[in-house]
């Protein structure tokens, strides 16, 4: 599955993005309050900052890029299984990091 938006992208709770091979690109911001999902294969872009609120997992390798990533929540989980390669300036939140 790809996405390419030149906005802001908003996957609500209710939302449910899943791929083989995930490949996520904004112009903006990426907020997540559902499942974006890969079983192989997750990269997920954004030029400015990276909200996650649930679940931005793969069983595979994750590729994370933003100048802010915040992974927040008791049921927020941001990685891959295995591996993690996570490209921000600044990284918070109470949630998951996988793969690291």
């Amino acid at each position: 599955m790809k996405v390419k938006t030149d906005k802001n992208l908003y996957n609500s709770g209710a939302g449910n993005m899943v791929g083989k091979l995930t490949y996520i690109d904004a112009a903006r911001d990426i907020t997540n309050y559902g499942n974006l999902i890969a079983d192989d294969y997750l990269q997920v872009s954004a030029v400015r900052n990276i909200y996650n609120y649930k679940n931005m997992y793969t069983e595979g390798n994750a590729i994370i890029n933003a100048q802010s990533v915040t992974n927040s929540g008791s049921n927020a989980v941001l990685g891959g299984v295995k591996g993690l390669e996570l490209n921000a300036g600044k990284v918070s939140g109470s949630g998951t990091i996988v793969g690291i």
